[in-house]
């Protein structure tokens, strides 16, 4: 007999899972489709939305981290740019996150900085641009490129292994897309907490699954946030919210958070509010399966070549005749052996699917005067 699975966060085994997963498409978080099945589930106890955690869920993301490659759609693997729907303006995530931060609060003329997750770089790389005198370092336990680290200006050293290994304090701590993939998020809270001290701050950056329901279809996310589960398991682990933004970049939530005292925060109202999202993203995204699958034959494009983009690939596969994606660094590029167009570029070639909220395709579709060849998501 299988064991019971219990919530990853909280450890009650209180999980209601929602069955209609079951046969939704699966992609990983570096924008591969992804084979393996998976169920999502809520905790009834603290209310966050999360993988079954299982013997088959661990062996499935294990392959991914084996192979990860982050960014590989850009050259050099620079880091994703964010665009601004209205202007069509674009910065690298880290840049955009420093740039508000450092608006309220000032960067001093020197300090210690540990990135948390630090991959191949790109957060130490933005921070390294705005630092002066400032030592710099990264934490990975799956580091896939330690030399690479090791080059950004101001790298001290890179930390691999466990959390708890690191020694001493630091001045400013970040944690961009990181929290979602932990099996254990508390635990790895409370050992960030444990780096900081009484004046420390600490970024942290994660997708707000109710923006963008692809969160629930990436396979190695374990936890899907909302404002309130997020706010609940940081209180837990002794960690005050300065400020808590969804707007700020979209589809996700910039916390600044500082060190305090443990303690318990619930939110009745915010169980039933949690359930009735993930269904509306479960049914969304079955909706656009179906709408993708029922287009007419004849070469498809898709816009994007991230998460929702490689989701619809998979669904796909050859049918697919080429992307459209804003960002110029992509463009001219072959991806998935398909060509990677500026929307400029695209009037004649065929239907192009978008695999973004409704609201979100509408403003692009007005901002560079999309022709009826692209095909709007379901509302």
């Amino acid at each position: 007999m299988s064991a019971v699975p219990v919530c990853h966060a909280c450890s009650a085994d209180s999980l209601s899972v929602f069955n209609e997963s079951a046969d939704l498409a699966a992609v990983s978080s570096d924008c591969r489709a992804w084979p393996a099945s998976f169920a999502v589930a809520i905790c009834l106890n603290c209310g966050l939305v999360q993988k079954v955690v299982d013997a088959l869920w661990r062996q499935s993301a294990a392959h991914i981290y084996a192979s990860y490659d982050l960014y590989h759609q850009t050259p050099n693997r620079t880091e994703q740019v964010i665009f601004d729907q209205l202007s069509g303006t674009a910065l690298p995530r880290s840049e955009l996150m420093f740039g508000h931060y450092f608006q309220r609060r000032p960067l001093t003329s020197g300090g210690t900085f540990l990135d948390l997750g630090c991959g191949t770089g790109p957060t130490l790389t933005a921070f390294s641009k705005l630092a002066n005198g400032w030592r710099l370092f990264g934490f990975d336990p799956n580091l896939p490129d330690r030399q690479r680290v090791l080059a950004v200006p101001g790298v001290q050293e890179v930390f691999a292994g466990d959390l708890c290994e690191i020694v001493g304090t630091f001045d400013l701590i970040t944690a961009v897309h990181v929290l979602e993939h932990v099996t254990e998020p508390l635990c790895f809270l409370q050992g960030m907490r444990a780096l900081m001290h009484t004046d420390s701050r600490a970024l942290i950056q994660i997708p707000h699954f109710p923006s963008s329901p692809f969160d629930l279809a990436i396979f190695d996310h374990c936890s899907h946030f909302t404002c309130s589960s997020i706010s609940s398991l940081l209180a837990r682990a002794g960690l005050v919210i300065e400020t808590i933004d969804i707007d700020l970049i979209p589809k996700e939530i910039s916390i600044v958070v500082k060190p305090g005292e443990p303690s318990v925060v619930h939110s009745a109202n915010e169980l039933a509010k949690s359930r009735d999202e993930v269904e509306a993203s479960i049914a969304w995204l079955r909706d656009l399966q179906d709408q993708a699958l029922s287009v007419e034959s004849g070469r498809l494009g898709i816009f994007g070549t991230s998460i929702g983009a490689n989701w619809l690939h998979g669904l796909l596969a050859e049918r697919v005749g080429f992307f459209v994606d804003e960002d110029r660094t992509r463009q001219g590029q072959l991806y998935r052996g398909c060509p990677v167009f500026a929307p400029s570029e695209v009037s004649e070639l065929g239907n192009i699917l978008m695999p973004l909220p409704r609201s979100t395709a509408e403003k692009i579709c007005r901002r560079i005067g999309a022709g009826s060849n692209y095909l709007l998501p379901p509302a």
